[in-house]
């Protein structure tokens, strides 16, 4: 018996763990992250993605942090988000309330900030809109103010005691203020929207978050208090969604979802008013994720206090985890699988829904080519042999002193298999029906089309007529 058939008849399949179905990278301070606390991410129009910290600014273009902190200008290390003005500006909104911006690349305090200073106290500033000429809306504790461009002050302040039980939300132009005076107390019993009162029942939860969210979605205004989501809509206020950890970011996406970050709760995504159906992601479970953004590319970044940042480049691109040690020698599929021959002689059979291995097969040679024809037969070339399994794993065929670096199937349901100076074509019985012997050339790849045989080398294209043999170089091609 033959090396390679001992090979066959001793190998055994094995069930392996799951993988996680896509790619995620996390950037945390070993990539270059001056901590691992994030706040806010946003990208400017410059295509630039600019991430908030407890130590300072990042900005990042894909490839490289820059990290930019007091000493380049900012007013405090911890910057909890940002806004872009319709200047184009990059304001940075920061914890001790002096605010500054980014304007020609440069980082400048913001001109009213002692001003600024008298009015939060030791508060924490929200800011929602920042217009051409620095007009500037903001809510501290109870009150709410402007400071127009030439640094006039008005401020409007609320009562703190009907406060302590109170949500108020001013509603300006459309965009929204929500105003928190101080921490509140063992319940809020009233959400005030333009001064209209509504009655609510929230008890307070172990965990006090003082984190209030808000966004518009689909023309309603959605906001947060404790674990409890609020949608209002024409004068109409209801409550969603009530979750079991605390709510402390709300973003959306381009394609129209709505995600929800918790307080060491991770991400749910949901993608209708009726917030049914919540998709969650296992690699942010029992993060406090603080922000969801979309790039330009379509990818997915979302920050953590815990671990900096992650990003998804694209949901829909699977990734299927193979071994460290693992070199890919060819992929193919069937209708459930996806099969993949390494370089150490084993063939991976992954579940096509899950990407989790199903079944393993070590040959104990060098896997030249994987591939699956329309019968879900599977054909596996070493250097030394040709094999074809049935679809239940059965050893039907074994072609010795064969072998083949790419397969195809023609709608006869003939297989085409190319070899190092080789071309094998075997009919649908597995026999083998043509044989062609290359003296002189050496072929990578191959595609059948009646009688052409389009064969690519390593420089150039050739075709092959079946009928006469003869090849004939292309010369479109034959640089490439």
């Amino acid at each position: 018996m033959s090396r390679l058939i001992t090979y066959i008849l001793g190998v055994f399949w094995i069930t392996a763990v799951g993988a996680q179905p896509f790619t995620v990278t996390n950037y945390d301070i070993p990539e270059g992250m001056p901590s691992s606390e994030v706040y806010d991410i946003v990208e400017d129009r410059n295509g630039f993605l600019w991430f908030g910290t407890d130590n300072g600014v990042v900005r990042f273009d894909g490839q490289e942090m820059k990290i930019l902190q007091v000493k380049d200008g900012l007013t405090d290390p911890v910057v909890f988000n940002f806004i872009e003005d319709d200047d184009g500006r990059l304001w940075f909104r920061t914890y001790s309330g002096k605010l500054c911006y980014l304007e020609n690349g440069v980082i400048k305090p913001y001109e009213h900030n002692n001003l600024l200073a008298k009015v939060v106290g030791n508060g924490l500033i929200q800011f929602e809109h920042i217009s051409k000429n620095k007009e500037l809306w903001f809510t501290a504790r109870n009150r709410e103010g402007l400071i127009d461009s030439m640094g006039r002050l008005t401020v409007d302040t609320l009562d703190s005691e009907a406060q302590k039980k109170s949500l108020q939300v001013r509603i300006r132009d459309g965009k929204a203020l929500v105003i928190t005076a101080t921490r509140w107390v063992s319940r809020l019993e009233q959400i005030l929207i333009n001064e209209k009162s509504f009655p609510v029942k929230i008890d307070s939860p172990a965990y006090i978050s003082q984190v209030v969210a808000d966004i518009y979605w689909r023309g309603k205004l959605y906001f947060s208090a404790y674990n409890d989501l609020f949608e209002y809509d024409n004068g109409k206020l209801r409550r969603p969604l009530i979750s079991k950890d605390p709510i402390i970011s709300l973003s959306t996406d381009r394609d129209g979802n709505f995600w929800v970050g918790y307080l060491k709760g991770g991400i749910a995504r949901y993608s209708d008013t009726q917030f049914s159906d919540p998709w969650t992601l296992d690699f942010l479970k029992d993060k406090s994720v603080t922000k969801v953004h979309q790039d330009n590319s379509g990818g997915m970044w979302f920050s953590t206090i815990e671990n900096g940042v992650y990003h998804v480049p694209n949901f829909t691109i699977t990734h299927f985890k193979m071994p460290d040690l693992a070199k890919i020698k060819s992929v193919n599929s069937s209708n459930k699988h996806i099969i993949v021959g390494d370089k150490n002689g084993v063939v991976r059979f992954y579940d096509k829904k899950s990407a989790t291995i199903l079944h393993s097969k070590s040959f104990g040679y060098s896997v030249m080519a994987v591939f699956c024809d329309s019968r879900q037969n599977f054909w596996i070339s070493g250097h030394a042999a040709i094999a074809v399994f049935d679809p239940s794993f059965r050893l039907k065929h074994v072609f010795e002193n064969m072998n083949a670096g790419d397969f195809y199937e023609t709608k006869d349901q003939s297989v085409w298999a190319l070899g190092r100076l080789h071309l094998f074509q075997f009919d649908r019985d597995i026999k083998l029906a043509y044989e062609e012997i290359f003296y002189y050339n050496m072929f990578r790849n191959l595609v059948v089309r009646d009688s052409m045989i389009l064969l690519g080398g390593r420089i150039g294209l050739h075709k092959m007529n079946i009928g006469t043999r003869r090849i004939q170089n292309l010369s479109e091609f034959e640089n490439f």
